[in-house]
């Protein structure tokens, strides 16, 4: 408390107040035992710009009391204020209480209050409180969104039985008593029907009880989980749709397996007779016969190797395919694989420029069966004459092999699709271009056997170049 008389300037207006009186409390506040005979507003300057001097001017003009909560940041104070300003005589008697603590703990409460306004509206819940006492039931706004009544409805625990769905009613009825007889603990999950929709709501509950160990309160929260079970309904059906797809995807590659492997001997069969009757026509001189079969054993290998694909597909998707790394001169087996298709298809340039390698360790059959797969693709969709170019050579971590072609491309909407199963390129562009679209895809399968990489990069109508990576770890 102090005691402070107005000072004038020579004009009678009142420019400052001088500090008659202080008491114990407020020196221990302050930390100063000489404000008796100072000038308050001179002592004190934050008092003009937080407003609080033109208030005790007012005071002393009207003569009514005031009182004003204020936050004082000036004087190295930072704190909150109540103070009472009383006049007497030409001046006044001013009271002053730190409630800074209360402040804080209001700002707080009113932070919690605001965080669980904005985790009611994001979560789509609402919070209650249940009076044991006077039987009172508070609902917060968040209640009343769930249940889309206007708020300030008059509601009772026997407000779920209201909304209830008729096959839910028992549960209901269980939380009424949980929250209006029982006083216990409970947490259930119950359907109401709401306008015209159907919610799942979540009701957890919680008694706060008295130091004599009495409840006096239960607490309760109500979180809609409409959104998150209808979400779980949606994903249960597409999880069926899943095993439905997948178990089709089975037996297909059951039948697929079965059927490789029946037509797999009659075509054994068929080929050797071919070569035997080959044999015959070239011992006799008979070039016309022998040119038919040299075209029939070049169907019958095209439709072998077809089987193989199937086959090696049944493999690749149980993860069966079998790798046994041998040794072997990667630069040997690229020159091997080119010899046998330029006899294939003379109308292309294969072109290789091999550079020194060091052997590598890996299936050579299987890799040899990707550089087929590959430079078959190139030859396929290149224009007859163009070149073909293969390189091998290293590279950090291991070696990478690079197919490059001057066919038609690939669009880019169709690139990452190029190495799935039975994808083809927009077959009505292509009918001309016969394949099963498995090539690619048992290459990529067999590289990924190895622990490598394959890709592409191509451009529409600018042709397009396959590489593919073996890792170190598989070299040398």
């Amino acid at each position: 408390m102090s005691v402070l008389k107005a000072v004038r300037d020579e004009n009678g207006k009142l420019a400052d107040f001088q500090i008659l009186m202080v008491n114990q409390e407020l020196e221990r506040e302050t930390g100063r035992t000489d404000l008796v005979g100072k000038f308050y507003a001179r002592e004190y300057p934050g008092v003009r710009s937080t407003g609080l001097f033109d208030l005790m001017v007012r005071v002393v003009t009207t003569g009514k009391p005031e009182r004003v909560e204020y936050f004082y940041p000036h004087e190295n104070f930072n704190k909150w204020f109540s103070s009472m300003f009383v006049k007497l005589e030409d001046g006044l008697v001013s009271t002053n209480l730190d409630i800074t603590e209360r402040k804080l703990a209001e700002q707080k409460g009113l932070k919690n209050l605001t965080l669980l306004e904005q985790t009611e509206v994001l979560a789509k819940s609402g919070s209650w409180e249940y009076d044991v006492a006077t039987s009172n039931f508070w609902w917060s706004d968040g209640m009343y969104n769930i249940f889309q009544l206007p708020k300030g409805t008059r509601v009772t625990p026997y407000t779920y039985l209201e909304f209830v769905v008729p096959e839910n009613r028992h549960i209901a009825e269980r939380l009424v008593w949980s929250i209006a007889q029982n006083f216990e603990p409970c947490e259930e999950i119950i359907k109401l029907a709401v306008n015209d929709e159907i919610k799942t709501i979540k009701v957890k509950s919680v008694p706060v009880l008295s130091q004599a160990g009495y409840p006096e309160k239960i607490l309760g929260i109500d979180i809609d989980l409409t959104a998150s079970f209808h979400a779980l309904e949606i994903l249960a059906i597409q999880n069926h749709k899943l095993f439905k797809s997948k178990e089709l995807l089975r037996k297909k590659d059951e039948f697929i397996n079965i059927a490789s492997h029946e037509l797999k001997t009659p075509v054994t069969s068929i080929r050797a007779y071919a070569e035997i009757l080959q044999q015959k026509f070239e011992e006799s001189g008979d070039a016309d016969n022998v040119n038919f079969l040299q075209k029939m054993n070049t169907q019958i290998n095209r439709l072998g190797g077809l089987i193989n694909n199937l086959l090696d597909t049944t493999k690749l998707s149980e993860g069966e395919i079998a790798i046994s790394r041998i040794r072997f001169d990667l630069n040997s087996l690229i020159e091997e694989k080119l010899e046998e298709l330029q006899r294939l298809s003379p109308k292309h340039k294969l072109n290789f420029e091999p550079i020194p390698l060091e052997p590598v360790m890996a299936d050579r059959e299987k890799i040899g069966q990707v550089l087929t797969n590959i430079i078959i693709n190139a030859m396929k969709y290149s224009p007859v004459g163009c070149e073909i170019l293969v390189k091998a050579y290293p590279v950090d971590g291991g070696v990478e092999v690079s197919v490059c072609d001057q066919g038609i491309g690939i669009p880019v909407k169709w690139q990452e699709k190029i190495f799935d199963r039975f994808f083809r390129v927009d077959e009505s562009l292509h009918k001309d271009r016969p394949g099963l679209g498995l090539g690619l895809y048992i290459s990529a399968g067999i590289i990924q056997s190895h622990g490598g990489r394959i890709s592409v990069t191509s451009e529409e109508g600018s042709g397009s170049t396959f590489t593919f990576f073996l890792p170190v770890s598989r070299v040398f």
